[in-house]
């Protein structure tokens, strides 16, 4: 609903089963922890087998094997196979029973039992990953008994122990993250940095990356750190994502249309890469390749009425824009119950940047005479008014806010004198006199148009950003706020900031809402080519 911002702005104030791909195209080996069937003191032999395993398939990135705790970990990895078993000890070391499984038919694709003493239990981790995926495993880097020490230490959560693994086995790259990540658990990044200052050069490089990863400082750095540990990793859907969700808060769209590219191949039955692709394609310029990712989500979800939106979205980014008008009434004729109607309006600035104002405000007035009915009638002449302002008529819009008031009284007469002021203070950059500022604040005291005119205040004032940017953080410091803080930080940002080009780059979409805020920032986020 519109003023929803506002509405949350009162408290600043008032201080399984996964759906298989549609054909496995994923190689992802995730190795299922495997079961004891002994006593506790046997459980590092599980966490044995897991990480000698990843660690000997460290050469085969596209596996990328991981070891989880269950089942719903194999789905969430969305690995294409897993490999699991159980273990129990005999009277000669260890009896091993293991299987390989197609993770979507649960068609059993090879089996075996294997036997040895406690000090084989590595040798036959390789016995069993070699036997029964048919791939040929790297040596371990270590000996095998500092594998067995490091499971032990992981498995009692002994940190003292794997400090003195570390310290007697300087060579052994394994336990560098899983020791750093102990000591960045307790806010020694001090020890951590220096810890990773003693690696020996070469060897390991997926435990030199991660533990790059770990000591990441800032943004860039970690998006550096991930885009590395990813290309040694290129099978693991996780972090794909997580990279290429990074890059796109950072509007590194290269990378993140990429990572989501590698994500359309390792699981390509879901929607939301394709489409995230899409996005990421539209935010680079490039057209063709945006509309190609989408074509391709809505193959796999014809019903899907998100598909035909983001086709509009991404043809009004990139300037498109009889084609998005074209979309955006397709997804509303077909789907009119799809985001309340939001398409129409989406059509309505579509055509208006198409240059066909009367096709605009035809679908404007259709969308809030069918979505704005039950709102209150000073925000539907806001909402009236800044569409008016948008397309080219500032003056016509004012005085509708104009004559709201003066054909209104009481709280309503007030909202429409303060919309009208802040539709001027966005405009031409007028702020309301003393006096003004005095009788809202009287008029809206018992209401909720207090809230909008906190914003107003506080965005309008004649103070250095800094101090406006502190006063926002105080006004919202509980953590329930933290959106409305951002929110509120963007538009101080923006006022300070240069106008929009809107010639240049990709185009801004329209918001989902309209508010007081859009008013007071009206010349600094335009939307309609004038």
């Amino acid at each position: 609903m519109p003023f929803r911002f506002v509405c949350v702005l009162i408290l600043a104030c008032l201080w399984g089963c996964q759906k298989p791909p549609v054909e496995l195209v994923n190689p992802r080996l995730a190795v299922v922890r495997f079961d004891n069937q002994g006593s506790e003191e046997d459980r590092w032999v599980g966490e044995a087998l897991g990480l000698a395993l990843m660690g000997q398939f460290r050469e085969r990135p596209e596996l990328a094997v991981t070891v989880v705790e269950d089942e719903e970990g194999v789905r969430t990895l969305g690995a294409g196979r897993k490999l699991s078993g159980n273990y129990r000890r005999t009277a000669k070391g260890f009896e091993i029973r293991a299987v390989l499984t197609d993770a979507y038919s649960m068609r059993v694709l090879a089996q075996g039992v294997y036997r040895g003493s406690e000090a084989e239990i590595v040798a036959l981790a390789s016995r069993i990953g070699s036997e029964l995926t048919g791939v040929r495993l790297e040596k371990l880097e270590g000996g095998e008994q500092e594998w067995r020490d490091l499971s032990r230490a992981l498995v009692a959560k002994n940190e003292k122990a794997l400090e003195q693994l570390v310290a007697s086995h300087p060579e052994f790259l394994a336990s560098y993250p899983h020791r750093i990540r102990q000591l960045l658990a307790r806010n020694l990044r001090g020890d951590a940095v220096a810890l990773a200052a003693k690696m020996p050069a070469g060897g390991y490089a997926v435990a030199r990356a991660q533990v790059e990863l770990q000591l990441a400082d800032g943004d860039d750095k970690k998006l550096q750190a991930m885009e590395k540990l990813s290309a040694l990793r290129a099978g693991d859907p996780l972090l794909a994502a997580e990279l290429a969700q990074l890059a796109s808060r950072l509007t590194r769209w290269d990378l993140a249309a990429k990572a989501y590219e590698r994500l359309t191949v390792l699981e390509r039955g879901k929607v939301e890469w394709w489409n995230s692709l899409g996005y990421a394609q539209a935010n680079l310029g490039k057209l063709k390749e945006a509309v190609e990712a989408l074509e391709q989500y809505r193959k796999l979800a014809p019903a899907d009425p998100n598909a035909i939106d983001s086709l509009g979205e991404v043809n009004y980014m990139n300037r498109n824009f009889p084609e998005a008008a074209r979309k955006f009434e397709e997804q509303v004729a077909r789907f009119p119950a799809f985001q309340n109607l939001a398409g129409l309006r989406k059509a309505a600035f579509a055509y208006a940047n198409a240059g066909d104002l009367k096709q605009a405000d035809a679908r404007f007035a259709d969308w809030t005479k069918r979505v704005l009915a039950g709102l209150a009638p000073s925000g539907q002449a806001l909402i009236r008014a800044l569409w008016l302002a948008r397309t080219g008529r500032e003056q016509q819009a004012v005085e509708m806010l104009k004559k709201e008031a003066a054909e209104s009284s009481g709280e309503r007469r007030t909202l429409a004198e303060m919309h009208a002021a802040a539709l001027r203070f966005g405009w031409r950059g007028e702020r309301p006199a003393a006096a003004d500022w005095k009788r809202w604040q009287t008029e809206l005291a018992a209401s909720a148009g207090r809230n909008e005119l906190f914003a107003f205040a506080l965005l309008a004032q004649d103070q250095p950003a800094e101090l406006k940017r502190r006063q926002v953080v105080a006004a919202t410091a509980q953590p329930q706020l933290a959106g409305l803080r951002q929110q509120m930080l963007a538009a101080v940002e923006a006022l300070e900031g240069r106008d929009v080009d809107l010639e240049q780059g990709v185009f801004p979409l329209p918001p989902v809402e309209d508010s007081i805020v859009d008013a007071l920032l009206f010349r600094k986020r335009p939307l309609v080519l004038r």
